[in-house]
């Protein structure tokens, strides 16, 4: 199971509540569910929400895409082509669901929530994880990241530095090298599972 962000979250909880379905975990700046958030909120979240009040979906998405892409340290303009091409394609994505609502409803009423919340529970997971923190994101989420590696027996935790929320996006071939590397090592050790082994950069 690979997952970014809330993506991870939904992973984790798999893991845990039907742990013969999963084999590995990679999990992306992903917060638990239980996570309680201690720091500051991203300033524009007061901003994204008055802008979802008014039914201005495009400036929802786009404050979304400055809160997740860019994090609180860059701006549009420090940003290299491969990153500018990379940060169209996360607003494309992302307007879709903001339009359909699927984040906000998904988001505040999920379907059948973990009991208790994955936080108190990692402890639990004995499959192998790698934890991915993108070293340009807001503070808490790193935090989190953090709390996921000491929690989890065995994680391993790999910090990538130019990225913030999304690395799968913002780092594509790193990202893809990395997940492909952590794979074959799981399929190459005798005490693990049998796994199909896959190359992200093909598939």
């Amino acid at each position: 199971m690979v997952g970014c962000s809330n993506g991870g979250q939904s992973s984790l909880d798999l893991a845990l509540e039907r742990p013969e379905l999963v084999r590995s975990l990679t999990l992306v700046n992903a917060l638990p569910s239980g996570f309680v958030f201690e720091g500051a909120m991203p300033p524009e979240l007061l901003d994204m929400m008055s802008a979802a009040a008014r039914g201005d979906t495009a400036a929802v998405s786009e404050l979304q895409i400055r809160i997740w892409f860019d994090g609180p340290a860059r701006v549009p303009s420090s940003l290299g082509g491969v990153e500018l091409e990379a940060r169209a394609e996360a607003s494309r994505m992302n307007r879709l669901f903001v339009e359909r609502g699927t984040f906000a409803i998904a988001d505040a009423v999920p379907k059948d929530p973990l009991t208790p919340p994955a936080a108190r529970r990692l402890g639990e997971i004995h499959v192998p994880t790698l934890v991915v923190s993108g070293a340009l994101d807001y503070a808490e989420n790193r935090r989190a990241s953090k709390l996921l590696a000491d929690g989890i027996p065995g994680a391993r935790l790999t910090v990538m530095d130019d990225c913030a929320h999304v690395p799968p996006l913002e780092a594509a071939e790193s990202f893809s090298a990395m997940l492909a590397s952590f794979i074959e090592e799981i399929a190459a050790d005798p005490h693990c599972l049998s796994i199909d082994v896959f190359s992200p950069l093909q598939d």
